[in-house]
C-alpha cells in the first residue's frame, strides 16, 4: 500500500484509530442519552397522560371533552373532585375520576362514557329498546360496553340464559368492575361478529365514537354480520351518534340497514353529559311483523321499580324526531321513489318503442286498449279472458308461436326481464280485438 508523501504509515493509523474510538465513545453517550430520554412503548403506556382541561382558578381542575374532529368547536366540563385511575392501555386513554356534582366518571380517549347522574338514560335505552321488541330473549350479546352498565339492565329479563361481552381492551373492564356472570370475549368487535350466524336474540353495539379502535363498527360490513349473527326474530340495537353533529354518518347507516332488516329507526336518547345532550340508539329488527315503536312485551312489575328512564311509554315516544329528522327520512323515501319510478319509466319506453307487453298476463282491458290492442300496465282486476291467456303458448308445424286465440306472438329479453311481442297486424287480433270479448 502506498501512502501519501506528507503522512507516515504509522502516524496515519494512529490519527484514523483515534477518531474512530472518539466516535464510537461520542455515539454511545447520545444513543445512551436518547434512551433515557426517550421511553419505550411500554414506558409511555405507563406514563400518565395529560388532563384535556379549561384555564383554572382558585385551585379548581376541570376535565374538557374536546374533539376537533366529533365536536369542533363546543366542549362539555366537568369538575375533578379526585382522580382515581389514568392510564393508556394498548388501545385508548382511560382515566376515572371523582366529579364534584356528577359523581365517578368513566373517559376514554378524553371522552365522557359514563356518570353515575346520568348513565341509566343511555344504558336503560340501549338495552331495553331492543329486549322487548323480543318475546323471549335467551341468548344476548354486547359489543363494547366494558363498563358493564349494559349487561346490568339486560340481566334484569328472566328469560335471558346465555350472556356475552366482546370488548376489545379488558383494561377498561378491569377498571370498571362491575360485570358478572357473563362470558367475556377480548377481542375486536367486527372480527368476532363475522364468526357467528344466527346465534343471538339481541345484539347491542355500545361503541364509543367512530375514531380509534371503534371505528370498524361503524362500517356498512359490519352491519351485514349484525344481521347474519341474528336469530331470525333477533333484534339489535346500535350506538347511532348525534342528529346534530353526524347526519351524514346516521343517514349512510340507516340506508344500508334497510336493505337486509324489516324495520330500521333511529330512537332519540337524552342524556346531559354527552355532546348535544342527545345521542341515537338505531333499533334493527330482522323479523316481519315487528315494528321498532311498539314493544312486544309489557315492563315486568318486579323490573319496573328498578328502572328510572325506560317505560313502554318511552319506547314509543322515543321513535319521534324533530321535524328536521322527518323530513330526511322524507327524502331517503322520496329517493327510493324516484328508483322505482326511473326503473318504470325505462319498462314503459322499451315497451312503447317495440309494441311489446310487460309483464307477461298483467295487461288490462282500457279505452286505449280498443284503439291499438295490446297495452302495457300494471295489474287490473277486470282482466278480458284472452289476454289472461296471453301466456298459453303454441308452437305450430312452421315454428311460429301463437297464444291460444291463435295471435302471432314472440318472446324476447332486455335487461333481463321477458316481454311478449304481439303481432298487432294478424287478421286474428284484429277480429278479436273486435269482437264483444273486449268490452269490459
Amino acid at each position: 500500500m502506498v501512502f501519501p508523501s506528507s503522512l507516515t504509515p504509522s502516524s496515519d493509523i494512529s490519527t484514523y484509530a483515534a477518531v474512530g474510538v472518539g466516535g464510537v465513545l461520542l455515539g454511545g453517550l447520545i444513543a445512551a442519552a436518547y434512551t433515557r430520554c426517550t421511553p419505550s412503548n411500554e414506558a409511555r403506556r405507563d406514563k400518565v397522560p395529560s388532563i384535556p382541561q379549561l384555564p383554572t382558578e382558585d385551585g379548581r381542575v376541570w376535565f374538557s371533552e374536546v374533539s376537533d374532529e366529533m365536536w369542533p368547536g363546543q366542549s362539555m366540563s366537568l369538575e375533578i373532585s379526585k382522580v382515581l385511575y389514568h392510564k393508556r392501555s394498548r388501545f385508548q386513554d382511560i382515566m376515572v375520576f371523582d366529579s364534584t356534582k356528577w359523581g365517578r366518571v368513566l373517559c376514554l380517549d378524553g371522552v365522557f362514557q359514563t356518570t353515575d347522574k346520568d348513565e341509566f338514560c343511555y344504558q336503560e335505552a340501549m338495552a331495553h329498546t331492543p329486549a322487548f321488541l323480543h318475546p323471549s330473549p335467551k341468548k344476548v350479546l354486547v359489543i363494547g360496553g366494558g363498563d358493564g352498565g349494559i349487561l346490568r339492565e339486560l340481566a334484569k329479563h328472566k328469560s335471558i340464559t346465555e350472556l356475552h361481552i366482546c370488548e376489545i381492551d379488558g383494561q377498561v373492564i378491569e377498571v370498571s368492575k362491575r360485570i358478572h356472570e357473563a362470558i367475556i370475549h377480548l377481542e375486536d368487535g367486527a372480527a368476532f361478529m363475522k364468526r357467528h350466524s344466527n346465534e343471538f336474540d339481541i345484539i347491542v353495539c355500545d361503541t364509543s365514537d367512530p375514531v380509534g379502535p371503534a371505528k370498524t363498527l361503524f362500517e356498512n360490513d359490519f352491519y351485514d354480520a349484525i344481521y347474519n349473527a341474528l336469530t331470525p326474530n333477533g333484534v339489535a340495537a346500535t350506538q347511532g351518534e348525534c342528529y346534530h353533529l353526524s347526519i351524514p354518518l346516521i343517514r349512510r347507516l340507516v340506508d344500508h340497514s334497510r336493505k337486509h332488516f324489516a324495520d330500521v329507526r333511529y330512537a332519540d336518547v337524552r342524556i346531559p353529559t354527552y355532546p348535544c345532550g342527545q345521542i341515537g340508539c338505531l333499533v334493527l329488527v330482522k323479523g316481519k311483523g315487528v315494528r321498532a315503536d311498539e314493544p312486544v312485551r309489557a315492563v315486568p312489575k318486579e323490573m319496573a321499580g328498578s328502572l328510572k328512564y325506560y317505560s313502554s311509554k318511552l319506547h314509543r315516544t322515543q321513535f319521534t324526531l324533530p321535524a328536521r329528522l322527518a323530513l330526511l327520512r322524507l327524502v331517503t323515501v322520496m329517493r327510493c321513489l324516484t328508483m322505482v319510478a326511473a326503473t318504470i319509466y325505462l319498462m314503459v319506453f322499451v315497451v312503447q318503442h317495440t309494441d311489446a307487453v310487460f309483464p307477461p298476463n298483467a295487461s288490462y282491458c282500457s279505452k286505449t286498449a280498443q284503439v291499438i290492442g295490446f297495452e302495457w300496465a300494471l295489474s287490473f282486476p277486470r282482466k278480458p279472458d284472452f289476454l289472461k291467456n296471453t301466456m298459453s303458448i303454441h308452437t305450430l308445424v312452421n315454428h311460429t308461436q301463437v297464444n291460444a286465440y291463435g295471435i302471432p306472438i314472440a318472446e324476447f329479453t332486455f335487461v333481463g326481464l321477458t316481454f311478449i311481442k304481439v303481432d298487432v297486424t294478424s287478421e286474428h287480433f284484429h277480429d278479436i280485438r273486435q269482437g264483444p270479448i273486449f268490452g269490459c
